[in-house]
């Protein structure tokens, strides 16, 4: 096994995030998660509220104390700041929701990433040191790829 097919795990951020853009692009009527989902997704966890809206997580506070070091880090790449996060997320879902054509899914279960998304996160692979990707490096792939942009979030 050469360097480059080493298992690589999501990190826990990575994980919920990936778990909101789901329900994101269900809620959204979208068949797949597409990088815009993500990017939705993303926005909503590193809004500073975002803690206060979730039940009690099963996890250490030395964990959650990586994750918001890591929102905030996000956050900082982004270059948005964090008193207008959540106007900017909820200002890219009603673009989003303006432009539905399908109804919300729901159907338990996980939607499969698109095309695009499966890049995104094979780039980021690519870029990872060790065994486990981070929300960061995938979030800046997505912009690397210009598969989202800061224009995704203006207003």
């Amino acid at each position: 096994m050469d360097e480059k097919s080493k298992a690589i795990k999501a990190d826990g951020l990575l994980q919920v995030c990936w778990l909101v853009a789901n329900a994101e692009a269900k809620n959204l009527g979208s068949a797949e998660i597409l990088p815009i989902h993500f990017l939705l997704a993303v926005m909503k966890v590193i809004d500073p509220e975002f803690p206060n809206q979730l039940d009690k997580l099963n996890i250490t506070s030395e964990e959650w104390a990586a994750m918001c070091k890591e929102a905030q880090s996000i956050r900082q790449y982004i270059d948005v700041m964090p008193e207008r996060v959540t106007g900017k997320r909820r200002g890219l879902r009603q673009r989003l929701a303006s432009k539905r054509t399908s109804p919300p899914i729901e159907a338990d279960g996980f939607l499969h990433r698109s095309q695009g998304l499966k890049r995104a996160f094979s780039d980021a692979c690519m870029f990872t040191e060790g065994d486990t990707l981070t929300l960061r490096k995938l979030v800046e792939s997505l912009f690397e790829l210009e598969f989202v942009s800061l224009d995704d979030i203006k207003g």
